[in-house]
């Protein structure tokens, strides 16, 4: 039962990147945040990235925790709600649909969001249907009349992936996630 999980895991990680078009072409590259991703070895992957705002923090806050909204953004998440409020934590279940064309795969995850108020939020991936592990941050950082917005993703996916997708394919899903959400944000700055 768990080598057909695993073969599952593998295979899902593999159309995903198949599906995604592997590295990012140089022609995109130059509209997307800034963003890192380095093999941090045994599988495991660490995407960066982060962008400034003429926002307060205040107010990129409040679209980060709108859990529920999110969907309506970002275009890779097909749904997002929350699914529990406890004072020390939020589950929130959130299916993302990545693909080309009419070739799509799913991802579901269910997150275990620890918020501090203003500055970070911090989540984690309870479920570990779709990768071995997903985890990861948003960071808020006042600096002047701006806002600093870091996002770190941390993922483990099979070993048989080859380096270059995992990276192409997190170079190119975060740097998506990372500017519509900066589009969202200056859009509700207006």
């Amino acid at each position: 039962m768990k080598f057909n999980r695993r073969i599952r895991r593998t295979l899902s990680a593999l159309t995903l990147l198949f599906l995604c078009g592997g590295p990012m072409s140089k022609s995109n590259a130059a509209t997307l945040p800034s963003i890192t991703v380095e093999g941090l070895g045994g599988g495991v992957y660490q995407a960066v990235g982060q962008f400034s705002v003429l926002v307060s923090s205040r107010d990129v806050w409040e679209i980060l925790v709108d859990y529920d909204r999110i969907g309506k953004y970002v275009s890779s998440i097909e749904s997002c709600k929350v699914k529990e409020r406890r004072p020390d934590y939020v589950l929130v279940e959130q299916i993302n649909r990545q693909g080309i064309g009419f070739l799509h795969r799913r991802f579901e995850v269910l997150l275990k969001v620890k918020e501090t108020p203003q500055t970070r939020i911090d989540f984690e991936d309870l479920l570990k249907k779709s990768f071995d592990s997903y985890s990861g941050s948003w960071e808020i950082e006042s600096v002047g009349e701006q806002s600093r917005i870091t996002h770190r993703l941390q993922v483990k996916v099979s070993s048989v992936v080859p380096a270059f997708l995992i990276r192409g394919f997190l170079q190119r899903g975060v740097g998506q996630v990372l500017n519509e959400v900066k589009t969202e944000i200056e859009r509700k700055k207006k």
